[in-house]
């Protein structure tokens, strides 16, 4: 559960410092990504360059992530920080969510395989020394055989 705060709580955290700008296609965008992974993909973005203008006015340019296909001029959200540069789109509640819900599942898997793993070699441990008894005592009891005691 701690582990799943904290990571919720560094998830939110990424989109402090950023404010949303609207940003237009210097050119036009390709229509599809380079790469694709169909079965993972969610939507068709591609990276393309953009330009806005900074609240003092001066026009900058960068690199950001577009819808694919869009045409020149087209607007474009990007995020910025405090000194101009273009970051990803900071996570939303819910994908802070999914997150910290995967971080604190693998937290929680993690613990217990090293509670299990404890167990296991505490387990063969005491067998090992369960066993070098049991290994004393027939050889005790062998060296005594055949001497009957009054």
């Amino acid at each position: 559960m701690a582990t799943a705060a904290v990571a919720e709580h560094s998830a939110l955290d990424e989109g402090r410092g950023l404010h949303r700008t609207t940003a237009h296609l210097v050119g036009d965008a390709p229509a599809q990504p380079s790469v694709r992974f169909s079965d993972l993909a969610t939507d068709d973005r591609v990276s393309a360059i953009v330009r806005w203008t900074t609240p003092s006015g001066t026009s900058r340019s960068g690199t950001a992530s577009v819808a694919a296909g869009s045409r020149a001029g087209s607007p474009a959200t990007v995020w910025l920080d405090d000194v101009g540069r273009i970051h990803p789109a900071p996570p939303t509640p819910a994908e802070a969510g999914s997150r910290a819900a995967a971080f604190g599942a693998a937290a929680g898997a993690g613990a217990g395989v090293l509670v299990l793993g404890a167990w296991w070699v505490a387990l063969v441990r005491l067998e090992v020394r369960r066993s070098a008894r049991w290994d004393r005592d027939w050889a005790a009891f062998n060296s005594h055989r055949g001497h009957r005691h009054a």
